[in-house]
């Protein structure tokens, strides 16, 4: 028996312009221009449909066409209860009505294979290198933690020879000791580990955890950003702050840090602006292939 459900919504994107930005993008299969298949994790061989003002979801099990909603970015959407006022001189003015519609895509049960791609997009092209990586480890070893039980010489012959892949083996490791603890108690735990900093450990509260206020300070943000304010004259959070303080709102630097700021700014809706900053420049890099 096969289940399908129905998201009505209204407006719909091309499946790469919602899938590109996400983490969630190394699991997923293109079939044409308008159904993808979620190959690897939770609820594999799902497929997805995008209609014109719905996007359907289908498969033999009924808590994963539940589950669609977050592959699909719907759960956002529910969520955003009220919209937030934007001057018209704000970084994120036309980024916020352009894309007012756009969900976030992500999958919270496949913890492990989110924070190996978080992990793996260090210093590096996401699309070019992070995905390549991943997908690469799934499609030989279905789940990253394979990876514990290899020959670390092996793992680099096969997927590659990078200083992130070399590293991802330990902080993997300490990742599964202590994943109780970080993803029931207290997150902070994961900053105990090895190669694990202040963007790694935001990235993953807002796409494993679903805290939307977090907001990743990668490159394309920084940049986006002084467009419009002199970015330098904030402090960039610091891991011993971040390990001291549940939250940034109770942070000592709250009043200077870049992260504090525009999370007090933007409250829920923070990380997912942050995603639309990238979700522009794909929609942009498509355009010129399509063309």
């Amino acid at each position: 028996m096969m289940y399908r459900k129905i998201f009505e919504q209204p407006v719909t994107y091309d499946f790469r312009i919602l899938f590109h930005p996400s983490y969630v993008l190394p699991m997923i299969d293109f079939i044409g221009d308008n159904t993808a298949v979620k190959s690897y994790g939770v609820c594999s061989g799902m497929r997805l449909i995008r209609h014109r003002r719905s996007y359907e979801a289908i498969d033999h099990r009924s808590e994963c066409v539940d589950y669609a909603r977050y592959v699909l970015g719907v759960w956002l959407l529910d969520q955003k209860i009220s919209e937030i006022n934007l001057s018209e001189k704000d970084p994120f003015y036309t980024l916020y009505y352009k894309y007012k519609y756009y969900g976030m895509a992500v999958s919270p049960l496949d913890d492990v294979i989110i924070f190996s791609t978080i992990f793996l997009s260090q210093n590096t092209n996401y699309h070019k290198n992070t995905v390549k990586w991943m997908r690469r480890i799934l499609s030989l070893y279905k789940d990253p933690l394979n990876l514990l039980k290899i020959d670390r010489e092996k793992i680099m012959k096969i997927i590659g020879r990078s200083y992130q892949i070399t590293r991802l083996v330990d902080s993997l490791r300490c990742y599964i000791e202590k994943r109780d603890e970080i993803l029931k108690r207290d997150v902070r735990t994961l900053l105990k580990c090895p190669w694990i900093g202040v963007k790694t450990y935001f990235a993953y509260r807002l796409h494993v955890l679903l805290d939307t206020k977090y907001i990743p300070l990668d490159k394309n943000l920084i940049r986006y950003l002084s467009r419009f304010f002199d970015v330098k004259s904030y402090k960039m959070p610091r891991k011993k702050l971040c390990l001291i303080y549940r939250e940034c709102s109770f942070c000592d630097l709250r009043d200077s840090c870049l992260e504090a700021s525009l999370q007090n700014r933007y409250k829920d809706l923070g990380g997912w602006l942050q995603t639309l900053t990238f979700t522009e420049l794909t929609r942009k890099r498509i355009a010129e292939e399509d063309n």
